[in-house]
């Protein structure tokens, strides 16, 4: 059994402005489960999922390409989706990813 008190939760910086996560596991492969947060008008390149990716919104919302998803929403990627992301508001998800991704464009 693995734990993660929220005490204990830390969050980094992702490299891309407006975008920091915490890294809650890490499944070997380039995936785990992550929370990601989002700064309002944050954005998160065109990207190819090398796996699946399963997204659920605490807070906040996000457009997905020309999807709008807010809190309570969930999301799937398959391998070889694309798609951006940028934050309408301040926003906060609960991200669990198979693999690795491959950014297409820098925004």
């Amino acid at each position: 059994m693995f734990v993660t008190l929220a005490k204990k939760m830390d969050y980094i910086e992702s490299g891309i402005e407006g975008i920091s996560l915490c890294n809650l596991w890490d499944n070997g492969t380039g995936g785990g489960t992550s929370i990601v947060c989002l700064s309002a008008d944050a954005y998160f390149p065109k990207h190819a999922h090398l796996g699946w990716e399963q997204a659920y919104v605490l807070s906040g919302e996000v457009k997905l390409g020309d999807v709008t998803v807010k809190t309570g929403d969930y999301l799937f990627a398959g391998i070889g989706d694309i798609h951006d992301a940028r934050a309408i508001t301040d926003s906060k998800l609960l991200v669990f990813t198979e693999k690795g991704i491959d950014i297409l464009d820098e925004g």
